[in-house]
C-alpha cells in the first residue's frame, strides 16, 4: 500500500475511496472489480494507473480504513476529560446474547458527541459478565475505566440492582459513576410485568406471536380464508 502510494496517490485514493463508499452502502467486495472498471470506462481522471484487482489488495485498502477511523475516535476518546457509557443487550438471529456499547465523549467545542465502541458476544446475561465485557472492551481500545462519570442503560435489574447490578459493580474502578436509566425502557419493562400477572393478557400475546411466527413462514402468494 505504500509503494502503491508512492507511484500513484490519485490512483490510490480513487480505489479508497470506493472502498468506502461500498461499506457504507453494503455492496459484498466482490463487485470492487466492477465498479472500478466501470469508473475508468466513465473517464475518472483519477483511474489512469494499475487497479488493483486481487481480493488481499481489498481486505488491505478496508482494513486500512477500519484503522485510521479507530485512530480518530481513540483521538476523541483521549482528549475527552470525562465519558459517559451507553449499555444495552441484545440477541442476534442465532439467540447469541450481544452487549452492545456506545461512549458519549465532550470533543473541543464542548459538545457531546456519540461513539459506536461495538456489539460484543457475551456468554451470559449476568451483571459479572457483562461488567467483563466492559473492562476488557476499556482496555482494548485503552480508555481508563476512571473516566467514566455516567452509565445508562435500559433499566433492567441486571443493569440497576442496588446489590449486584452492573452499576454496583463498576463503582469501584468509577468512583464517580452516576447511573440513570432511559424511560421509555423502564415504562416498557413495567408494563409486561404487569400484562404477565393476567393470565388472559399472557395468553392473548401469545397466541399473537405464534401467529405473526406462522404468517412469517408462510411462502408469499398464500391466501388463508379463516371462518368468521
Amino acid at each position: 500500500m505504500a509503494q502503491a502510494r508512492e507511484k500513484n496517490d490519485d490512483n490510490l485514493t480513487a480505489m479508497m475511496r470506493t472502498v468506502l463508499f461500498m461499506a457504507k452502502e453494503n455492496i459484498p467486495s466482490t463487485k470492487f472489480n466492477e465498479l472500478m472498471q466501470l469508473q475508468k470506462q466513465n473517464g475518472c481522471p483519477s483511474l489512469t494507473g494499475v487497479i488493483y484487482t486481487h481480493s488481499d489488495s481489498f481486505e488491505d485498502m478496508e482494513s486500512a480504513l477500519v484503522q485510521t477511523t479507530v485512530d480518530e475516535l481513540k483521538d476523541k476518546i483521549a482528549s475527552s476529560k470525562f465519558v459517559g457509557l451507553i449499555v444495552d443487550e441484545t440477541v442476534n438471529v442465532i439467540t447469541e446474547k450481544k452487549l452492545i456499547l456506545f461512549l458519549r465523549v465532550l470533543n473541543n467545542t464542548a459538545k457531546t458527541e456519540t461513539i459506536f465502541l461495538g456489539n460484543y458476544s457475551v456468554h451470559s446475561g449476568t451483571a459479572e459478565c457483562i461488567v467483563d465485557k466492559i473492562k476488557e472492551v476499556f482496555i482494548e481500545w485503552g480508555i481508563p475505566l476512571n473516566k467514566v462519570i455516567g452509565l445508562g442503560s435500559d433499566g433492567a435489574s441486571v443493569m440497576t440492582g442496588i446489590r449486584n447490578g452492573v452499576g454496583v459493580k463498576l463503582l469501584t474502578d468509577t468512583p464517580f459513576l452516576i447511573h440513570v436509566y432511559c424511560i421509555a425502557h423502564r415504562v416498557a419493562l413495567a408494563s409486561q410485568d404487569a400484562a404477565n400477572l393476567s393470565k388472559k393478557i399472557a395468553d392473548y400475546r401469545k397466541t399473537l406471536n405464534r401467529f405473526t411466527n406462522f404468517m412469517n413462514i408462510l411462502p408469499h402468494g398464500i391466501i388463508l380464508n379463516f371462518p368468521l
